[in-house]
């Protein structure tokens, strides 16, 4: 029998993301080809069999109450589960200040919770059964555990960081540290908190209502510090199946989350593919919902994931992701790029290392091309550099317009997609393909 409540919080406004969020909330957000980011959150809570699930809504709460009623309700009502929101709007003080005065009005609203809360964020990409991580907390009885991903030394800036010893207590957190010191005993790897909990809910309550008389009330800053210096945390090590580095992505920025659709189609992150899927679940990423005409099977594009509704002419497409409406036109080149709903690519436009956000017009003969430059900040952010049209249309100097037939005269014979190869399925689709042109 399942003894917690699993609180989503969804209000954020996705500041880092602007202008992507300003009619969008970050939470729906598109990731993949069809896929929203709160839908990798809600898979995986219906997958570990969580019987009822609070979202917890704020900035453009409706956006997200009508996703839910339109694609998560029936399957959680299909599963003998319960999926309901809370909008700011309708909690006891009208506002949420804080993650975590969000999750205690929830607390207030739902006074009769069960034992445990797993508390969990609506925008972070990941495939993750929650229920080792709740024995895990029951079986050591602390007040908190906090899920945690071994990351790069040089990416520990961003997160969170915990510092345990031997599955003890965690000993320190430093909210996005400047710089970590390798000596000082953090392991082969910095432990970066993945802002999923799990919490007793008693304790919690304690720990809410101290906070209620602070003038902050953030989880990261406030909550977890304080539940650390009380040595009333551990650290919950995620990790894939295979024992490996588990795979989770915050997609909180540009380059954070242009750089996970790639990793999609470099084959980083199969762990998503949720292959098989539970019944009557659909899932945010599925290997067998690929167009297969146009993955990896067609010379001109390759290794790239195309939405079905995009429209795609006699165009050269290379490692990228295009999102549900999409117009490319003849002529156009796109390599390394992520272009989401909406979007037209007009003809003899070229495309490298872009990132092109809903409804923007690319014009005819438009360049978007990287170009290596000195990063002031490249020290601290080894993330390859990006270009962004997100909200205004490019008229960016024209090229000389390439023949497209020109362009593919020199491209490597077709080859194994990294996509493809990452799966099982993803395989026997490269070799289908290849048995049907033999």
């Amino acid at each position: 029998m399942d003894q917690a409540l699993y609180v989503v919080m969804a209000g954020g406004n996705g500041e880092r993301l602007r202008p992507l969020t300003d009619r969008c909330p970050k939470p729906l957000l598109r990731f993949g080809p069809s896929a929203k980011v709160i839908d990798f959150t809600l898979y995986n809570c219906l997958a570990s069999e969580s019987a009822e699930v609070i979202v917890l809504t704020q900035y453009l709460g409706e956006m997200i109450e009508q996703h839910l009623e339109r694609e998560w309700q029936p399957a959680f009502a299909g599963q003998g589960k319960k999926l309901w929101t809370l909008p700011s709007a309708r909690s006891a003080k009208g506002a949420f200040l804080g993650t975590a005065d969000a999750v205690y009005q929830a607390l207030l609203h739902r006074n009769d919770a069960p034992e445990y809360v797993v508390a969990l964020s609506a925008d972070h990409v990941y495939r993750m059964d929650y229920r080792p991580m709740l024995e895990w907390h029951r079986a050591h009885g602390a007040a908190a555990t906090v899920a945690a991903v071994e990351c790069d030394w040089s990416e520990a800036h961003r997160f969170g960081i915990l510092q345990t010893r031997n599955g003890g207590p965690v000993s320190a957190f430093h909210e996005k540290p400047r710089r970590l010191d390798p000596g000082l005993g953090w392991g082969d790897f910095p432990l970066a908190s993945m802002g999923i909990y799990v919490f007793t809910r008693r304790e919690l309550l304690r720990y809410l209502e101290q906070n209620q008389k602070e003038a902050s009330h953030d989880f990261g800053r406030d909550l977890i510090p304080r539940i650390v210096a009380d040595r009333q945390a551990r650290a919950y090590n995620f990790r894939s199946p295979d024992g490996s580095r588990g795979y989770w992505r915050d997609i909180g920025d540009f380059r954070s989350y242009y750089l996970a659709h790639m990793e999609l189609l470099q084959g980083v992150s199969q762990t998503l593919y949720a292959e098989p899927c539970p019944p009557g679940i659909r899932p945010p990423l599925s290997i067998s919902h690929l167009v297969r005409r146009r993955l990896g099977t067609d010379r001109w594009i390759y290794n790239s994931w195309i939405s079905e509704t995009a429209q795609v002419g006699d165009a050269l497409i290379e490692d990228s992701v295009i999102g549900p409406d999409v117009v490319i036109e003849d002529g156009a080149v796109v390599e390394r790029s992520l272009i989401l709903d909406g979007a037209i690519i007009r003809k003899w436009a070229e495309l490298d290392t872009a990132l092109v956000g809903p409804r923007v017009e690319i014009k005819a003969e438009a360049s978007l091309i990287l170009k290596p430059q000195a990063q002031p900040d490249a020290g601290r952010h080894p993330l390859p550099a990006i270009q962004v049209a997100a909200a205004a249309a490019s008229y960016a100097p024209p090229r000389s317009p390439v023949s497209v037939k020109q362009l593919r005269r020199h491209r490597r014979p077709t080859a194994a997609s990294p996509l493809l190869a990452s799966t099982k399925a993803g395989r026997d689709i490269a070799h289908s393909a290849a048995d049907s042109k033999s």
